[in-house]
């Protein structure tokens, strides 16, 4: 601190004039060495900002991140709920679909036996034609549901294997 340029801007200011010994100068020099220890401080504390916006936005984007996750977690359980839900559905419409097939096959074996009898006495003959056309129809109604309980199974599979 330059005290005799110091001086002649106090006189300037004020008319006082001050001698370069003025225990004024001592209060400055305290002060002064007050505020830089204040600065120095403040310094401190400002240098540790960045670290704490850092560490503060990790901790957000690892919130949202978590959030995220969850969110998917729970679309993933309402579409497993769906697809179960479809499949026990078709599960229930196989059995069905089958029964229709089987009563309108048998329906046709029946009429194509009764076209084909030749007379109404040979009984040989109507007897081989309905035993054909039984053998036929449980043929084809078990095939029929063996066919749509290993799509049903082969669907089940599928979705729980993608589950995993």
């Amino acid at each position: 601190m330059d005290r005799a340029r110091l001086t002649g801007i106090v006189y300037k200011k004020t008319g006082v004039m001050m001698d370069a010994d003025d225990p004024a100068f001592v209060i400055a020099e305290v002060v002064r060495v007050i505020v830089d220890e204040l600065v120095s401080r403040l310094l401190e504390q400002v240098a540790t900002v960045p670290e704490q916006i850092r560490s503060s936005a990790k901790a957000f984007a690892s919130e949202v991140g978590v959030q995220a996750l969850q969110r998917v977690v729970e679309s993933l359980q309402q579409a497993r709920q769906t697809i179960a839900g479809d499949v026990e559905k078709a599960e229930q419409r196989i059995p069905e679909s089958v029964s229709r097939a089987a009563d309108s096959i048998a329906r046709q074996v029946v009429a194509l036996v009764r076209a084909s009898v030749p007379t109404p006495g040979s009984r040989a003959v109507r007897a081989r034609w309905l035993l054909a056309g039984a053998v036929a129809i449980v043929v084809l109604c078990g095939g029929s549901f063996a066919a749509g309980w290993a799509a049903a199974t082969a669907s089940v599979d599928q979705h729980s294997t993608r589950r995993q």
